[in-house]
């Protein structure tokens, strides 16, 4: 409990520990839209931090994750994983999103959409008009059920950065196939 907080309005993932995980699962459905405003306490520094939103979540090892990647040069990444009996395989490539640079409290914009086999990421800053076009933009069919959603943090192995680092998460926003926005905190 400790390392997961809200005070009101901003989530807070309280990282104390490298290459363990944190996530709270917010709503379900096959078919997705969800957007949400990232921001950490901390530069990246020896490794990275990660923040995701993670979708068709069917238990901790079978899911997919649309992430966010911090690096320690500051430059902003973005990607798809799908992670099946817990081995974790990079979909499609992952790329640097142009004209960004990680800066300690500064929030990004994250969006994942998945509509059947299409999955597709988004990171812009907030405060700034959302890009037209997908950052990542992939096909898979590994999980075409429902499951549910929500966010998910991470501390690479490697990472240099004095611990704790907290991942705030803000403006969660989630439409799913089934008309439900029930997603809330």
């Amino acid at each position: 409990a400790a390392d997961c907080s809200v005070d009101g309005a901003v989530a807070k993932h309280n990282m104390s520990a490298v290459n363990a995980s944190l996530r709270c699962l917010l709503g379900s459905g096959t078919d997705f839209d969800i957007s949400v405003k990232i921001s950490t306490d901390a530069l990246a520094a020896g490794a990275s931090i990660v923040g995701s939103i993670v979708g068709r979540y069917q238990d901790a090892n079978n899911h997919y994750l649309f992430r966010i990647r911090f690096s320690p040069t500051q430059v902003i990444y973005a990607s798809l994983q799908k992670q099946v009996a817990g081995t974790i395989t990079m979909l499609g490539t992952e790329t640097a999103v142009s004209g960004l640079t990680h800066s300690v409290g500064t929030w990004y914009r994250l969006r994942a959409r998945a509509v059947g086999s299409v999955l597709d990421v988004k990171i812009w800053q907030d405060g700034a008009d959302e890009p037209t076009t997908w950052n990542v933009t992939v096909n898979d069919t590994t999980f075409a059920t429902s499951g549910s959603a929500g966010v998910r943090s991470l501390l690479s192995t490697g990472i240099t950065t004095p611990i704790p680092v907290g991942i705030m998460y803000d403006d969660y926003n989630c439409i799913f196939d089934n008309g439900s926005t029930d997603c809330s905190v």
